[in-house]
């Protein structure tokens, strides 16, 4: 598997289909914003393998997916962004953020508080 891990493929899981107009990627993930607004999250193993990769260690558990579904394939971020629709997304070394059509500003993720916010930080 890691002698034809570098070899491009398509991520799986429920990004598959899905029209991806905004991407970054940050340390132990990457995140991604779709044609419909919608935000989907991937642990990438530190290796840059999210969605892709046979053999899987521990995923990172810093909220930075904003999901509790599985961390190994792209999963969509809900909670309070459901409803927004998103047109611009960042990934940083263990956090995400999400900029709305209408200016709102989403963060979740970090081992400690994100700048500008506080509560849970799994959650967007």
């Amino acid at each position: 598997a890691r002698e034809t891990a570098w070899m491009a493929r398509p991520a799986g899981g429920g990004l598959e289909g899905q029209q991806v107009t905004a991407f970054d990627s940050g340390y132990v993930l990457w995140i991604a914003a779709t044609a419909t607004g919608e935000v989907y999250t991937c642990n990438s193993q530190d290796d840059g393998y999210g969605g892709t990769l046979v053999q899987k260690h521990a995923a990172n558990h810093a909220g930075e997916l904003g999901r509790t579904t599985d961390p190994f394939l792209p999963g969509k971020v809900a909670g309070p962004l459901a409803g927004q629709f998103v047109v611009s997304v960042a990934a940083g070394r263990e956090h995400s953020l999400a900029t709305t059509a209408e200016g709102r500003v989403f963060s979740w993720g970090g081992r400690r508080d994100v700048a500008g916010r506080g509560g849970q930080l799994s959650v967007p």
